[in-house]
């Protein structure tokens, strides 16, 4: 008989165990979903803020692919000085240009993954909360040049300083 409390003790014991485990689990899962999302939204509040940043200043680096060239070497100037701007990347296959900052805007072009495309200074005024795919960001809309010419509006979530992916 006591071999069968025992046993009985035991089982309750492992089916406790198990239960906090699991409550445990959870528990951290969704904790580490809320801190996902904060983090998500920092990094879309720094991207907005250094676009604002950028647009205010100009940018005046050159660009990584560009040569500088020494005060003293350039020609004289016989040519308009041409404005330089900031590279980004398209992070989202796909990703529509629109005329207008905002969803219903006409599209003017898709863009291809990893399509270098230049910053023309401009952001929007506020953020826009947008599902791309596995991913909901928050980030303002960033005003660009495509490598065809096109000038036009793409969703600050879908560019990034660096070829990366945001998974759909």
């Amino acid at each position: 008989m006591s071999e069968n409390k025992s046993s009985i003790l035991s089982r309750v014991e492992f089916l406790l165990i198990a239960a906090f485990f699991l409550g445990f689990v959870v528990w951290s899962v969704s904790k580490c979903g809320t801190t996902r999302s904060k983090y998500e939204d920092a990094e879309a509040k720094a991207l907005a803020d250094s676009l604002e940043y950028e647009q205010q200043r100009g940018d005046a680096r050159p660009k990584p692919d560009t040569a500088v060239v020494a005060p003293s070497a350039q020609p004289a100037a016989t040519a308009p000085a041409r404005e330089r701007y900031t590279v980004l990347y398209v992070a989202v296959d796909g990703l529509n240009v629109r005329y207008e900052p905002h969803v219903k805007g006409r599209l003017i072009d898709r863009l291809p993954l990893y399509e270098e495309v230049e910053f023309l200074n401009q952001v929007s005024d506020s953020l826009e909360e947008i599902n791309l795919g596995a991913l909901t960001t928050k980030a303002p809309w960033v005003k660009i040049k495509t490598r065809k010419g096109r000038e036009g509006w793409v969703y600050g979530g879908g560019v990034s300083y660096y070829k990366t992916r945001v998974d759909k």
